[in-house]
């Protein structure tokens, strides 16, 4: 028995337009044929009926996805910076912002060799593993608080044919971070408790809070504790890239220049919203 291409496609954007307006929904379709079902969309639309022994899969997966679960835990992977990671509900799923720092990194270094590059907060490893792949030489090494998440970290690195050292460790604790670097990067948790409620579902429900969350009253406080300890790890001429959260754009610049980092920008993303945080330390 087969299914329609049309009855596909119908099916399939009517269980989700109570949770995605009509484009996105389309949008996600799209995606799911060319990532599930491995067919060019034109294709798709051409000449192809679906096997019933795959709309059986499709029906589990169309079933997760109504329920809020993100499309790339569905998928059990995303793209990031060319490069494809397994993704799982122990990490956040990598955002197009995020790789906008990673490129900004890439081209900012890409001439020097052998540089010492810890990515803090590491998640799936997509900025580790994307900076070991693409900087010269680069010895990366990895940290994370969640042993789930540098399980997955570890396979990104390996299926993507990379070497990142990661390590189990808690920014916010006393330790000191362990080795003296020309980067560090890191996209920290920094979304308010209060703003949880205004995110929409897909992300409030399924993601890891662990990786989102900050105290209302601290809204700084992994940047604090990164600043600080970036200050005794980074070589003379390091640099500390961060991913910041809009409403904190300012206090965050004020922090680093007062614990002693030099030519600290400020940077919009490409839809020109205060987006990231690039500082020197000279001593």
């Amino acid at each position: 028995m087969l299914i329609t291409r049309t009855e596909f496609r119908q099916r399939f954007v009517q269980s989700l337009v109570t949770l995605y307006d009509q484009r996105e929904a389309q949008a996600l379709f799209r995606r799911y044929v060319e990532e599930r079902l491995g067919v060019e969309y034109y294709l798709f639309l051409l000449d192809m009926d679906v096997p019933a022994d795959l709309s059986d899969g499709w029906e589990t997966d169309l079933e997760r996805l109504a329920s809020g679960e993100p499309f790339q835990y569905v998928m059990g992977q995303t793209d990031f910076c060319g490069l494809t990671f397994k993704v799982t509900p122990e990490v956040l799923i990598p955002r197009p912002e995020t790789e906008e720092l990673v490129c900004r990194i890439i081209a900012e270094n890409k001439n020097r060799s052998g540089l010492s590059v810890l990515d803090i907060g590491t998640g799936s490893g997509a900025i580790a593993v994307t900076l070991a792949k693409e900087l010269l030489d680069a010895q990366v090494t990895a940290l994370d608080v969640s042993e789930g998440a540098l399980a997955v970290a570890a396979g990104n690195a390996e299926r993507n044919g990379v070497s990142v050292n990661f390590l189990n460790f808690d920014i916010l604790a006393m330790a000191p971070l362990p080795g003296r670097y020309d980067l560090v990067v890191s996209n920290p948790p920094y979304v308010p408790e209060r703003d949880r409620e205004g995110m929409h579902r897909n992300v409030r429900d399924h993601e890891p809070a662990l990786a989102l969350f900050v105290p209302d009253e601290r809204p700084l406080l992994f940047y604090e504790a990164i600043a600080e300890k970036a200050t005794a790890a980074l070589n003379p001429g390091g640099r500390l890239y961060m991913e910041t959260y809009e409403a904190y754009h300012q206090e965050l610049k004020q922090l680093l220049e007062n614990i002693g980092f030099t030519n600290v920008e400020c940077r919009d993303d490409l839809f020109g919203r205060p987006r990231f945080v690039v500082a020197s330390r000279n001593l």
